[in-house]
């Protein structure tokens, strides 16, 4: 490479050189520098004395820009021809001089650079909420970054969190990129009032690359279920249902009753639902249906008998059916 203090292609400024030439070709972007595989070699009229004294100053002058992020000389150990003249190492496992010149220059402890990103697969702020209830909401990410994440990584409440009660959640395993992972989020609703909620990963207290993730929750009067239904070959349709209930909330069975007013805070309004009314010895009836906060009919019509169970239990099926008559 020549003289530690020469400028220009080829020497130890030859980055300074070549970001000129992309610059005059139209770049405007600040890049990293990365000088690898350099050094000198000996036997060219360079002692390893003299070579660890240009390192030095390539490092303190030529190499000290803040835009440089490493620099990794050539060559630590080869004993083999080729490279053996640029060896740091030498034969009797000893080193050279400039070895030890480079080792004992003060240095910065190498931290590349690494993009902290991650996705939003699935799960949401729920845009309704009921005064008072607690929430318990998943939300599963995938770390699209550079980096693993571990106990450092945690999801934090920008806007909105001290309102909804909403707490930082910590990761509390290590996820490496391209795998994903669920935070489970609690939130209590307040009385009322409509309130803006942000989300961001941060790795301990930077923030990630990746946009805020940003939702509009609103506190509603509860939902209230009124169950309309009947019971073909019965004129009787009073008694104990089974209704299921599936959606963003999960899986709940509850046990109801027919024309009765049922309020259900834990659903939420203006959502949709699917229900599943059950009874003994019927066909089970689904329906889906969105829900509004106040009172919503669910009308499944009139159940079927199930005949195959006529079949396979007849004296049961008749007693139910007031249709048999012990002698």
């Amino acid at each position: 490479m020549g003289s530690p203090n020469a400028y220009g292609r080829g020497t130890v400024r030859g980055w300074m050189w070549e970001l000129q030439v992309l610059r005059n070709l139209g770049l405007t972007k600040n890049l990293p520098v990365f000088i690898t595989e350099t050094g000198w070699k000996r036997n060219k009229g360079l002692s390893s004395e003299i070579i660890g004294e240009y390192l030095q100053i390539a490092f303190l002058n030529a190499w000290s820009s803040n835009q440089i992020m490493a620099v990794t000389p050539f060559l630590l150990n080869y004993q083999e021809p080729l490279f053996e003249d640029f060896s740091f190492k030498n034969p009797t496992n000893g080193y050279y001089p400039q070895y030890e010149k480079i080792q004992g220059m003060p240095k910065i402890s190498g931290q590349p650079v690494q993009e902290n990103k991650a996705e939003l697969l699935q799960g949401e702020i729920y845009s309704s909420i009921v005064s008072g209830q607690d929430y318990q909401i998943l939300l599963k990410f995938k770390n699209t970054g550079q980096s693993i994440w571990n106990s450092k990584v945690k999801l934090v409440t920008i806007q909105g969190g001290k309102e909804l009660g909403i707490e930082n959640v910590t990761v509390d395993k290590a996820v490496e990129p391209g795998q994903e992972y669920s935070f489970n989020l609690k939130l209590k609703a307040p009385d009322s009032g409509i309130f803006k909620v942000a989300l961001n990963l941060f790795n301990e207290e930077k923030q990630f690359d990746s946009p805020n993730l940003e939702f509009t929750t609103e506190v509603k009067a509860p939902v209230i279920l009124v169950i309309k239904s009947g019971l073909k070959w019965k004129k009787d349709f009073s008694g104990n249902y089974f209704l299921t209930v599936s959606g963003p909330i999960g899986e709940k069975v509850m046990t109801v009753n027919l024309n009765k007013e049922l309020e259900a805070r834990f659903l939420l309004p203006d959502y949709a639902f699917d229900f599943t009314l059950e009874r003994p010895y019927y066909h089970l009836v689904r329906l889906r249906q969105t829900l509004k906060p106040g009172v919503n009919i669910l009308d499944f019509g009139s159940l079927q008998p199930d005949i195959l169970t006529a079949i396979l239990k007849p004296k049961q099926f008749l007693l139910y059916f007031d249709l048999f008559r012990p002698s």
